[in-house]
């Protein structure tokens, strides 16, 4: 009696090990993918929030100067986004003139570019496509869905495109995309 019941325990701690085992190659990639959509979540709200940041320093300032906005750019990518990323910020101002005139681009541009260039020109093509699919159809087109401005109204768009890197990302880039704000 005592021999089968020291093969029992040796077959239950076999048992064990085979469980553990298969339980940590389940796990780690799990855990793994949970980071890399938190990663990605947490980059989404970051990018959203540069966007803002940017707006409302460039409207108040009443020459906003390139170089300041790089700056302020790239810290926030840096401090707040937290995650490495190829980022580009795209900056336009709509002006409505007086009258049944339509609106007017003032300015537009897009020489934020935080990465490689190859990467950021991409991206600033993206967010040109993508800009043309969603606010700039409707400020500045003649559509029925076109945004009426008031005359003289002058609104700043900011547009933040970011492509998050591989090296902050455990599962390479199978989870992430392009993030548009």
């Amino acid at each position: 009696m005592p021999g089968r019941h020291r093969r029992f325990r040796r077959g239950v701690r076999g048992a064990a090990s085979v469980e553990l085992a298969i339980g940590v190659f389940v796990l780690i990639p799990i855990a793994m993918l949970a980071f890399d959509l938190y990663s990605l979540v947490k980059a989404d709200a970051a990018s959203e929030r540069l966007a803002v940041v940017m707006a409302n320093y460039a409207s108040f300032e009443t020459a906003p100067d390139g170089d300041e906005l790089e700056a302020l750019g790239s810290y926030l990518r840096e401090h707040d986004l937290g995650i490495p990323a190829a980022l580009v910020y795209v900056i336009s101002i709509v002006h409505q003139p007086p009258g049944d005139d339509p609106s007017v681009v003032l300015w537009d541009d897009d020489s934020i570019r935080l990465g490689d260039d190859e990467v950021t020109e991409s991206l600033a093509q993206e967010c040109r496509r993508r800009a043309g699919d969603a606010w700039r159809d409707r400020l500045v087109g003649d559509g029925p869905q076109r945004f009426a401005l008031s005359a003289g109204e002058v609104i700043w768009v900011v547009e933040v495109c970011a492509r998050l890197l591989r090296q902050g990302m455990f599962t390479s880039r199978f989870v992430a995309g392009d993030i548009y704000h």
